[in-house]
């Protein structure tokens, strides 16, 4: 919903409204380490100390594949009764080696720590979850 703007089209709000019904409905993640292999729009020009507000389902694995060609984030997760992380590969898997996770629409990060990943020009960007 982040690239329409303010002008978002009645039928997509409905489709946001189910897919944060399915992804809330789905088991609460136990993982404590989640990563995301950035899209050329995620949010990449922050700062150590900087809070981060995610107005999408934010989607992560479990699992740190051996990629440098893009961005990652690298997220701690709340504890277990406080995370706004779902594990949708419960419910439904893509493929068997594949661990998506979904955070709710509006979670909130602190980028606790910024490394550049060696011999490229993108940055892994440690990040914590934070308490809405």
């Amino acid at each position: 919903d982040d690239y329409y703007g303010e002008s978002i089209p009645e039928i997509a709000k409905n489709m946001f409204e189910v897919l944060d019904s399915l992804i809330s409905k789905a088991p609460v993640t136990e993982h404590k380490t989640l990563y995301r292999f950035c899209q050329v729009e995620d949010k990449h020009d922050m700062r150590i100390g900087d809070v981060i507000f995610i107005p999408y389902n934010l989607t992560c694995t479990t699992d740190k594949w051996n990629r440098n060609d893009r961005n990652m984030y690298i997220i701690q997760t709340l504890p277990y009764d406080k995370t706004h992380a779902h594990d949708l590969y419960k419910m439904y898997a893509q493929n068997e080696n594949e661990h998506q996770i979904n955070f709710l629409r509006g979670t909130k990060f602190l980028v606790t720590e910024i490394k550049e990943i060696s011999g490229t020009e993108f940055y892994e960007f440690y990040m914590e979850e934070i308490e809405q």
